[in-house]
């Protein structure tokens, strides 16, 4: 079992950006709301105790970054993911785009391509930042950007365009 707040401190590790607007056709509110709702009834199913309420997870302001960067198009069949899982199986397919039925956008392609490209002769920061391909197109380009600066600075500049202001 999986809790939420450990979701939201490894999103990078998962390869979840937490920065940038995202599209503006998804309704934050209410994603957050249902992502919220489906991992207190995973926890609640398998018997075991929310690591936060619904409300906490609400205003937890990685919970609402991940609403603000993730392709708009996911956001269903994300929540319809977590809302199938069993007990013993692993939430990570319900974090990528071939695990939600989809294809990963054009820019998701083009960034892991560039990305794993750099992290062959840049080791300072983990090659799991390349698989964003659940993102939107403009979360990307932020993360994107960070490949052409200096190799000591790669990671530090993922950091920063991830956790953005998400308050």
């Amino acid at each position: 079992m999986t809790d939420r707040r450990s979701i939201l401190s490894f999103l990078p590790l998962l390869g979840l950006a937490l920065g940038g607007c995202g599209d503006d056709t998804l309704d934050s509110e209410q994603f957050t709301l249902e992502w919220c709702t489906a991992y207190d009834d995973w926890d609640t199913r398998c018997g075991d105790t929310p690591s936060e309420t619904i409300d906490e997870c609400r205003m937890n302001p990685d919970s609402r970054c991940l609403a603000r960067a993730l392709r708009a198009d996911l956001a269903s069949p994300m929540i319809a993911c977590i809302n199938d899982l069993t007990c013993d199986t692993s939430d990570d397919r319900c974090y990528a785009a071939e695990g939600l039925g989809a294809e990963p956008s054009p820019a998701a392609s083009g960034f892991r391509d560039r990305c794993l490209a750099v992290r062959e002769t840049c080791t300072g920061f983990s090659n799991d930042y390349c698989f964003l391909d659940i993102l939107s197109d403009e979360t990307i380009a932020a993360v994107d950007a960070c490949l052409d600066g200096p190799c000591g600075e790669v990671g530090g500049c993922f950091d920063a365009a991830i956790f953005g202001d998400c308050s």
